[in-house]
Formats: C-alpha cells, sequence, structure tokens
C-alpha cells in the first residue's frame, strides 16, 4: 500500500504542467496537489505517520520529497 502512495504523490504532484507558466506558478501547482492529495488520503497518512510501525513508508516519502524540485 505504501508504495501505491508513494506513487500516488508522484502523480499528484507531476500533473499536466501548463507549458509557457513561471516556474514560481509550476512550483506551486506541485505543492497544491500534493496538498490536495494528502487531504484526500487522510486517514491513511494519519495512521502511517503517527505510529512508528512504517519506518519505511516514511523515509521513502522524506527521500522522495527531498528530490524532488
Amino acid at each position: 500500500m505504501s508504495d501505491e502512495m508513494i506513487h500516488d504523490i508522484v502523480l499528484a504532484m507531476n500533473g499536466d504542467p501548463d507549458e509557457g507558466s513561471a516556474a514560481e506558478i509550476q512550483d506551486s501547482l506541485k505543492l497544491l496537489r500534493l496538498l490536495e492529495h494528502i487531504a484526500e488520503h487522510s486517514k491513511f497518512y494519519k495512521v502511517v505517520l503517527g505510529s512508528r510501525r512504517a519506518p519505511i513508508f516514511t523515509d521513502r516519502l522524506l527521500r522522495l520529497l527531498t528530490e524532488l524540485k
């Protein structure tokens, strides 16, 4: 399930870029899509991130977010 959520985050953040938009707008849209994804799956994130039993997902999520530009 965590693999699916990581995949969903990547899809949510990449979305459909609007050609010609300023870099700041693109970054804002990525952040907006990420926050919408988290809101849609809030129960999952509350359980997984609130528990110390899923360090693999937490580590992967942190790695993904730090690698994204």
